[in-house]
């Protein structure tokens, strides 16, 4: 029933303006929910809000979280009657609106100088409470808080390497055979989905993968994939007309589809997650990403390391970029990388300079003394690898991940 003529427009890089009719509802009336239960403990937060009333700055914030606030309940009496796809829907129109809010306060808090930092942290604490709020409300069987989902595809299988390569098909199914014991115990609160969806897959080849690696390595990477005349050929995908590049990184014809898969799965799994369906998801797919960086030998690695397309920068990207620009609109996103290898291609993608969005953590081994193997039971070629070619380097890529170069990533 608010009057929507004199509406303040929130202008936002997530998209087109939202219309926020203006409600100063602070008492849960009309249906509403009362934002004061999301603020206990945020000290500096609630000051702002509410000793600052003249404020037009407060006044607007408060606008924005009392919009997003009366949605719920409107919603709420119409979940009993909803599939979980009508449960999404409705939930994923939620979500895009509390984006808007969080980060539409974000500016205007940031913007003012007489606010501290401390009620920014706040702000960020409040805008999660309402989420975990609104996403618990909506879950039911099969959706939302408390559901894992696993996702795959049949398609990562078309990408084969030698018997004698340490990243092999073999390991999609074993990752499966573990993903169903837990499943088998877990019941609905683990769920697989065995296919990933078409317009993501034609979406992430038409649009994601552009924003973290180059046009020529694309074109490159999908050209020599489409130049293996059978399916069962297997070539290196990286060596260049010098022989170099690497040769561990093998593949197929139908490497650049499984890639894509790869890519698209992760991508998948932002939405599901941002949109409320699960509270996280782990991707079963390869081939792997985490060396592949905007062109080859990102920081100067002497190879791919079985890496196509990296799958993590991707979804990364794609989680950051504003709504209007077809991504989930996340103002932030933490990469942590656990390997034995430091992902040289995700730092390269995500953090060559520093960049606000992105932190990247990595936890790998590393050192001039370090290599990670037995010498005496490795074969000379295996061993070449693992140093690099050179021992004063330490293991596979090279020494890039022995020091941290802005606060944009923490290499441990």
């Amino acid at each position: 029933g608010a009057d929507t003529s004199k509406a303040p427009m929130l202008s936002s890089p997530l998209g087109s303006p939202a219309s926020v009719p203006i409600s100063l509802d602070m008492n849960g009336t009309n249906g509403s929910i009362s934002f004061d239960q999301f603020l206990a403990g945020l000290n500096y937060l609630s000051s702002l809000l509410k000793n600052n009333e003249e404020s037009s700055m407060s006044n607007l914030l408060i606008q924005n979280l009392n919009q997003l606030l009366r949605k719920v309940p409107t919603v709420l009496h119409e979940l009993s009657s909803l599939s979980n796809d009508g449960r999404s829907s409705r939930l994923k129109a939620l979500i895009k609106l509390w984006i808007v809010v969080k980060t539409h306060g974000e500016d205007l808090i940031s913007s003012n100088e007489s606010t501290s930092l401390k009620c920014l942290q706040e702000w960020r604490s409040a805008c999660e409470r309402i989420y975990k709020y609104i996403t618990i409300a909506f879950s039911g069987k099969d959706f939302g808080n408390g559901i894992s989902w696993v996702v795959t595809d049949s398609i990562c299988n078309l990408h084969l390497t030698s018997s004698t390569c340490f990243e092999r098909a073999v390991r999609l199914p074993a990752a499966m055979k573990a993903v169903k014991e837990v499943a088998a115990r877990e019941g609905s609160r683990l769920l697989v989905r065995n296919a990933i969806s078409k317009n993501y897959m034609r979406m992430v080849e038409e649009k994601v993968i552009r924003r973290a690696h180059s046009k020529t390595y694309l074109q490159r990477m999908k050209k020599r994939c489409r130049s293996v005349t059978t399916q069962e050929e297997i070539v290196s995908l990286t060596a260049d007309s010098d022989l170099n590049g690497g040769e561990d990184t093998m593949g197929t014809r139908g490497s650049w589809d499984a890639a894509i898969a790869a890519v698209a799965a992760a991508v998948q799994s932002v939405d599901m997650t941002v949109n409320g369906e699960c509270v996280n998801a782990f991707c079963v797919t390869r081939p792997p990403g985490h060396h592949a960086g905007r062109e080859l030998h990102p920081m100067k690695a002497v190879s791919n390391g079985f890496c196509l397309l990296n799958s993590a920068a991707c979804a990364a990207l794609y989680a950051t970029a504003p709504v209007s620009e077809g991504g989930a609109g996340l103002r932030r996103v933490c990469v942590i990388d656990i390997d034995v290898h430091h992902g040289n291609g995700t730092q390269d993608i995500l953090c060559s300079t520093y960049d606000p969005r992105f932190l990247y953590i990595s936890l790998h081994a590393g050192g001039a003394d370090v290599n990670g193997i037995d010498p005496a039971g490795e074969e000379p070629d295996q061993f070449a690898h693992h140093l690099a070619r050179n021992p004063k380097k330490g293991i596979f890529p090279g020494r890039c991940g022995d020091t941290s170069p802005h606060k944009g990533v923490l290499n441990i």
